[in-house]
């Protein structure tokens, strides 16, 4: 993770390039990415045999949009944009909205909210369990 400056541009946290080449290696966002960049569609085999997560980013293709080469997806509910999260990068994500002191320690709703807010990826969830400060019965 590099050290945000002035002439390095950021996205909550990660560089434009890192999230550039994270979402590039991700072999299901191809699907969405060629579309966008070459107007490029998948066969019917291909999106037969696709993955789950591919599928979803094919059948909502019209939310997502490339903004300095990084992949985002329009909220359905207003304009505003949520930036797609490699899985890679999501560890890191949740860290920073979760055990960083600033962030305090906002319980599992409170925390998916402030994800969901500006982040997405196909299942956008939050393993409670992972939880240092969740009681145990």
């Amino acid at each position: 993770m590099q050290e945000s400056t002035a002439e390095i541009p950021t996205c909550w946290g990660f560089t434009l390039e890192e999230l550039q080449v994270e979402q590039s290696k991700d072999k299901d966002l191809t699907i969405i990415i060629e579309w966008l960049l070459k107007g490029k569609e998948p066969d019917e085999g291909f999106l037969f045999l696709a993955s789950p997560e591919a599928k979803y980013y094919w059948v909502n293709k019209e939310l997502f949009q490339l903004s300095d080469g990084v992949l985002f997806k329009q909220k359905m509910s207003s304009k505003d944009l949520e930036l797609l999260v490699h899985n890679s990068l999501q560890e890191q994500t949740l860290v920073w909205h979760h055990d960083i002191p600033s962030s305090g320690h906002q319980g599992v709703a409170r925390t998916k909210a402030k994800l969901k807010e500006k982040f997405f990826w196909v299942r956008n969830g939050w393993n409670a369990y992972h939880c240092p400060h969740r009681k145990r019965k």
